[in-house]
């Protein structure tokens, strides 16, 4: 029978330190990595994408959308579209699927144009002039244009995770650098 027996002395506070040192540092860096990846995938066009290929933008607000946050401790990083900057039409294009889009009312009042008669089977619209044909126009609206929620489907056009998947090297190669620097 053959055996190796090895003693290891490990300082594990000084290795903790070293380590969490290297996790902070690097995380930041991996995220924005992250971020420069998947904005450079997604192209400026006015014609959609083809299904499966990152979405293109029209004039560039997703790209400007996509953002990374470390938290305080550098436990964990955040990358993606913000939905502040943009909808929430950016998960729909990463993983597709159903949209329901709810028609927004018309807001009549005094001096605008909406509708006054149907009886006629056609709709008539004027000025409206008085409160009265305000609140007709109103009640006509939904009576013809009911609330409708449209359904929109969306083709998977995923971007973030092909960015993350891509980085992966880089990432780690970058985590094992500062390991050794710290």
């Amino acid at each position: 029978m053959t055996g190796i027996h090895t003693k290891i002395k490990v300082n594990t506070v000084k290795t903790r330190r070293r380590y969490k040192r290297a996790v902070v540092k690097s995380l930041g860096g991996a995220a924005a990595y992250v971020m420069k990846v998947a904005k450079r995938k997604i192209k400026q066009s006015e014609k959609p994408s083809k299904k499966g290929r990152p979405p293109h933008t029209r004039r560039g607000a997703l790209r400007r959308a996509i953002v990374f946050a470390v938290n305080e401790n550098g436990e964990f990083a955040l990358v993606g579209p913000s939905a502040d900057l943009f909808s929430n039409i950016a998960k729909y294009h990463e993983f597709g699927g159903f949209q329901k889009l709810k028609t927004k009312r018309r807001n009549y009042k005094i001096g605008s144009g909406g509708p006054v008669d149907s009886r006629t089977g056609n709709v008539v619209f004027a000025r409206l002039k008085t409160r009265q044909q305000v609140d007709r126009a109103k009640a006509l609206d939904l009576a013809i244009f009911p609330d409708s929620k449209k359904l929109v489907k969306y083709a998977k056009r995923p971007f973030m995770a092909p960015a993350l998947h891509g980085s992966l090297h880089a990432i780690t190669a970058n985590f094992k650098a500062e390991l050794n620097r710290a």
